[in-house]
């Protein structure tokens, strides 16, 4: 088991997520699962502001498991792919694009 979370890995969870091939529950579980500062750490090979998002990321589907009001919305999993990719100029931004979207955040 890594030390930390690969930002590569947490997007091939978020395609198989929006392929279908895993669960809303299970994508929740595995984050809940894996979720730092309890567990791992951020992938240290990426910047600050995409170890932001992958905390953010992680975060949106620990409390998708835990809140029945929040309603992770399967079918635009590609903003939150955006949003781990983003560049610092476009974190905000893609961060609220990703919490309306994706993350089910009202």
């Amino acid at each position: 088991m890594l030390d930390y979370i690969p930002k590569s890995r947490l997007i091939a969870l978020m395609e198989e997520w929006g392929c279908g091939k895993i669960s809303t529950e299970e994508m929740s579980f595995w984050c809940c699962n894996n979720y730092f500062p309890g567990g791992q750490s951020c992938d240290p090979s990426v910047p600050e502001w995409q170890q932001s998002a992958i905390e953010d990321v992680m975060l949106a589907f620990e409390w998708q498991a835990h809140d029945d009001k929040i309603t992770a919305r399967q079918e635009n999993w590609r903003k939150a792919v955006e949003f781990l990719n983003c560049s610092e100029e476009g974190y905000e931004a893609a961060k609220a694009i990703f919490e309306r979207d994706c993350a089910g955040f009202s």
